[in-house]
C-alpha cells in the first residue's frame, strides 16, 4: 500500500456499540474467562463486566516488552518539580508549555500539538510506583476519561493518519501518525500498571479498554501503509502491537494482529535495515531506537519459521550499535536528537536467544569485550556508510566514527564525511544533534542545525556542502568507499562533489596507525573560476 492510498475506514469497521458487544469480542478459549461467558449467557452484562475485571486484574502479564515493576526498587525522590507540576496544571509536549485554565484542558486548541501523544503518563506512573501517591493514578485514568470524551470515537469516521495536522502550536488530531501509536502504546503500558490500583474502578477501566480496542481497530487499517513505507513510525507501530497483544491478549482479535507483527517485522527488516545492520534512517539517535522497537516484537516470534532467514540480519543490528559507541558507551550523536547508551537500544534477553554470548556480558561492562576493534570487520560490506576506528575498548580508549554513506531516508544533516573522535576518556570532535522543531516558550532556539558547516567538513569558497536529490537518499548496493582494515593500519577514503554548485571534488582520508594515531588528508581537486 502506498503513502498517499486513500483508506476509507467507516464506522462499522472499528466502533463498538455497547458494552455487550464489546465483552463478547473476548477470547472465551482463554483460561479464567469462564465466567464471563455464562454472565453474558444470562443476559447479565454488569455481572459479566465485573468477571472480566477480576480476570483481567489478576492475568499475569509478565512481559519483556512491560515493565516489571516489582523488580524496580521504591525511591521517592526520583519523583520530579516538573512531574508534580503535572498535577498542579503545568503541561509540556517536548516543544510547548501549557498552563490550564480552572475550566480545564481544552483538548482542541491548547497550544500542545503532542497533547493526544499522552507522552505525560510514563512520568506520572514511574511517581505512581515510587510514591505510591493515588493522585498520580488519579491523574492518568482522568486525563484519559477526559480524552474520550473530549474526542468521540465518532469523530475518527472516514479519518486517515495522514488528514487534519495544523501546525506545532495547537492540539494534534488524536488519529494523526505521530500520535495514534503513541497513544496506544503509552496506553497500554499504562493500563499494566492501573489494573493493579484500587483507586481505579472496574467502571473505569472496561470504559478505557473499550476505547482502546475501538481505536486498535482503527489503527489496523493503516498498518501495512506505514510499515511498507519504511519510515521510523513503522517500526514503532510494529513494537506497538507487539505490547499490545500482550496487554489485549484477552481478545479473540489479537491473534490477528500477532500474525500482522510477524509479518510487519519481516518486511520491515528486510526492506529497512542494510545487511550489515544499519537502519536505512541513519541517524544515530533514530536509527538506534527504531532498532530496539524491531527487536521486541522479532524476539517474541524469533522461533517463527519466517524469523529464520533473518537471524544473522538481526545479529548485525545489535553489534551495528555496539560498534558505533563511544568509549563511555554512548552513541556519538549523528543527526537529528541526542543518543544514548549502547545498551539502553539492545532488548536484554536477545543476545543469548542469538547466540551473541559477548554482547550482553561486555555491555554490562562484567565479560569478554567484543571480538573486533574496526567495523565493518573484515570481508563485510559496508552499506549504512558508518566507519569506526578504536584501539580497545576501555573507556580510555581511542574512538573515531566517521560517516561516508548515503544521506538516509530521513531527518538527514549535510554531515557526510564528519567524523567524531574520542580519545584519554575526553570528546575531542563532536557533531551537533539536537534539535528543537517548535517552542512557545520566550527566547527559545529553533533550528534543525543541518547546515554542513556545523558539522567537521569543509566549505569551499562558501559553497557549503549540500544533500543530494532523494536518489541519493539509500542504496542498493555495498558502498565504494575504500576502506581497508588491516593489522597495524587502517585506511578510510571517501568522497564528495560540489557539483553542480562548485566543480570541486573533495576527498578524506584518514589512516589510523598501530592503534595510536590517526593521519587526516583532505584533497580537492577542480578547475578556479
Amino acid at each position: 500500500m502506498s503513502e498517499d492510498a486513500v483508506i476509507d475506514v467507516k464506522a462499522e469497521d472499528f466502533i463498538i456499540p455497547d458494552r455487550g458487544t464489546f465483552l463478547e469480542t473476548l477470547d472465551f478459549s482463554r483460561p479464567g474467562l469462564g465466567p464471563v461467558r455464562e454472565a453474558l449467557d444470562r443476559g447479565d452484562i454488569e455481572a459479566a463486566g465485573r468477571a472480566f475485571m477480576r480476570h483481567f486484574r489478576a492475568r499475569d502479564m509478565t512481559s519483556p516488552l512491560l515493565v516489571d515493576w516489582s523488580r524496580i526498587p521504591r525511591d521517592p525522590s526520583r519523583v520530579t518539580k516538573a512531574t508534580e507540576g503535572i498535577l498542579d496544571g503545568h503541561l509540556q509536549d517536548g516543544y510547548n508549555v501549557y498552563e490550564v485554565p480552572p475550566t480545564g484542558i481544552d483538548w482542541h486548541e491548547a497550544p500542545l500539538a503532542c497533547l493526544t501523544r499522552f507522552g505525560i503518563f510514563p512520568p506520572l506512573i514511574e511517581a505512581a510506583w515510587h510514591t505510591g501517591d493515588a493522585r498520580y493514578v488519579r491523574y492518568v485514568v482522568d486525563h484519559s476519561l477526559e480524552y474520550i470524551r473530549a474526542w468521540p470515537i465518532e469523530s475518527f469516521v472516514g479519518q486517515d493518519t495522514r488528514k487534519g495536522w495544523r501546525n506545532h502550536y495547537v492540539v494534534s488530531p488524536p488519529w494523526w501518525w505521530c500520535m495514534h501509536p503513541n497513544r496506544l502504546h503509552l496506553w497500554a503500558l499504562a493500563m499494566a500498571f492501573l489494573r493493579l490500583s484500587p483507586q481505579v474502578t472496574d467502571e473505569e477501566l472496561l470504559t478505557i479498554l473499550h476505547r482502546m480496542l475501538q481505536e486498535i481497530r482503527f489503527h489496523t487499517f493503516f498498518f501495512d501503509r506505514h510499515v511498507n513505507c519504511g519510515e521510523n513510525v513503522g517500526a514503532f507501530i510494529l513494537e506497538v502491537m507487539a505490547t499490545l497483544c500482550v496487554v489485549m491478549a484477552d481478545f479473540r482479535e489479537s491473534r490477528r494482529w500477532m500474525d500482522m507483527t510477524a509479518g510487519g517485522v519481516v518486511r520491515f527488516m528486510t526492506q529497512s535495515f542494510y545487511p550489515d545492520g544499519l537502519y536505512k534512517e541513519l541517524v544515530t539517535a533514530y536509527s538506534a531506537s527504531v532498532s530496539l522497537e524491531v527487536q521486541k516484537p522479532a524476539f517474541l516470534i524469533l522461533d517463527h519459521p519466517t524469523m529464520q532467514p533473518l537471524k544473522d540480519r538481526l545479529c548485525a543490528m545489535l553489534i551495528a550499535i555496539v560498534a558505533q559507541s563511544k568509549p563511555d558507551g554512548i552513541l556519538p550523536p549523528f543527526g537529528d536528537l541526542f543518543a544514548h547508551a549502547a545498551k539502553s537500544y539492545i532488548m536484554e534477553p536477545l543476545p543469548d536467544a542469538l547466540g551473541i554470548s559477548w554482547l550482553k556480558p561486555f555491555l554490562d561492562k562484567q565479560g569478554p569485550v567484543p571480538p573486533f576493534l574496526h567495523w565493518p570487520e573484515r570481508a563485510q560490506d559496508a552499506w549504512g556508510g558508518y566507519y569506526s576506528m578504536r584501539s580497545d575498548w576501555t573507556p580510555n580508549a581511542l574512538f573515531l566514527l566517521i560517516d561516508a554513506g548515503p544521506w538516509g531516508a530521513a531527518h538527514q544533516h549535510c554531515d557526510k564525511l564528519s567524523f567524531v573522535l574520542s580519545a584519554h576518556g575526553a570528546d575531542f570532535l563532536a557533531d551537533p544533534s539536537t534539535t528543537t522543531y517548535a517552542s512557545n516558550e520566550p527566547g527559545a532556539f529553533i533550528t534543525m542545525l543541518n547546515a554542513g558547516f556545523l558539522h567537521n567538513t569543509i566549505t569551499v569558497d562558501d559553497v557549503d556542502e549540500y544533500i543530494q536529490p532523494p536518489g541519493y537518499w539509500t542504496t542498493d548496493k555495498p558502498l565504494a568507499n575504500r576502506w581497508e582494515n588491516r593489522k597495524d593500519v587502517v585506511l578510510f577514503e571517501g568522497d564528495f562533489d560540489f557539483a553542480p554548485l562548485k566543480a570541486v571534488r573533495w576527498v578524506r582520508r584518514l589512516v589510523f596507525v598501530k592503534n595510536a594515531y590517526w593521519i587526516l588528508q583532505d584533497v580537492l581537486t577542480g578547475e578556479p573560476d
